[in-house]
């Protein structure tokens, strides 16, 4: 069996991908990697595969009406590479790979190409929402990374469905939990630094309170937040800019919160953030927003604090971490954990019967 594994995206920022790539492995797949390679990077991936990049600079935060251009280029690229591979199944890695092309899903590989959904784009736009809707029903399987995006189509239209979690794989605990007691209590993010104008409340909410240290790891609008800090002279609030995937276990072990609470808009609503995953390996409790898919999805944890920016909040977020139990909070882990392990044995079952079929 012949795979092409398609992302629109750079590969070192696509943890997701490590999923498949282990299992195409193990099945003994030949598979080609297809990536839009925007930071003319040198990062590779160990793997079997032949890595086949398309060398083009964008920045990823421009409207998408200054890189249609691009898009356009990539899709010349992409629809090339397949027609010179004939692949027996094509696997598509987020909703703009799958749109990218979508005339090839339709026409030559209907029922034979996977659909791996992670987030809203453009949904809210009736046309794309129904090519996406299109998309789904057409395909041989359709994998989302949190069942909050289920709500958003005609699910009894959809033929084959799995859910894979945005794990690398196996969940090992990379740290112990570690409640502290004496303050300050540390909260880090990490990420891209998006929403300025919520985070800016954000700081504004905790600037200068001396029971909270807060420290946002990720590119983006962080130095304009960082100004925005120093202008209002506020000091417990630190800013690290972009990094590596490796320091993210360098900024849990300085951590004892992980905050993983957003705006609640038409992105951010229905997803389960990474960070679910990163506060289970490394232990750490964490915030999440208020009336978010995610509250609902965890609310039988005890280690998630559900938060939303109102007077007091600062008060009930000290006294829940002061009020963790060791024990207790290990547990609420552990019954996480089971929980995705399980999910993933699904899905491995699914995308194996995908493949060989």
């Amino acid at each position: 069996m012949n795979i092409g594994v398609f992302l629109c995206a750079d590969l070192e920022r696509a943890q997701y991908i490590y999923k498949y790539v282990d299992l195409l492995e193990r099945l003994q797949c030949s598979y080609d990697i297809v990536y839009w390679n925007r930071n003319l990077s040198d990062f590779t991936i160990d793997c079997k595969a032949k890595l086949i990049p398309y060398d083009e600079k964008i920045d990823s935060y421009q409207p998408l009406l200054y890189k249609t251009g691009a898009y356009l280029r990539f899709r010349r690229f992409v629809k090339k590479v397949i027609k010179e591979n004939s692949y027996d199944k094509i696997i598509l890695l987020t909703t703009p790979m799958a749109v990218s092309v979508f005339d090839v899903c339709f026409r030559q590989y209907k029922g034979k190409y996977l659909f791996d959904f992670r987030d809203l784009t453009k949904e809210y736009f009736m046309p794309y929402r129904k090519l996406v809707q299109r998309l789904v029903c057409k395909s041989g399987l359709f994998v989302t990374s949190s069942p909050g995006y289920l709500s958003y189509f005609d699910e009894d239209k959809i033929p084959n469905y799995v859910l894979c979690h945005n794990t690398l794989g196996i969940i090992r605990d990379k740290k112990k939990l570690e409640l502290k007691k004496e303050f300050p209590i540390r909260i880090a993010y990490w990420g891209a630094v998006r929403q300025v104008e919520y985070n800016k409340k954000i700081c504004d909410l905790f600037g200068n309170d001396e029971r909270f240290v807060f420290t946002y790891h990720g590119d983006g609008a962080f130095a304009e937040l960082q100004n925005y800090c120093t202008g209002r002279g506020i000091t417990n609030i630190n800013f690290t800019g972009r990094y590596s995937l490796e320091e993210i276990e360098m900024f849990a072990r300085d951590a004892d919160i992980l905050f993983n609470a957003y705006e609640t808009d038409f992105v951010t609503m229905p997803s389960l953030a990474v960070k679910v995953y990163d506060s289970l390996e490394y232990q750490l409790p964490m915030v999440v927003s208020r009336k978010s898919f995610m509250e609902k999805y965890l609310k039988k944890c005890s280690h998630v604090f559900s938060f939303r920016l109102e007077e007091g909040i600062l008060d009930k977020l000290w006294e829940w971490y002061r009020s963790l139990e060791q024990f207790k909070t290990e547990q609420s882990f552990e019954k996480l954990k089971q929980k995705i392990q399980k999910d993933d044995i699904e899905f491995e079952k699914k995308v194996k019967a995908f493949v060989e079929i």
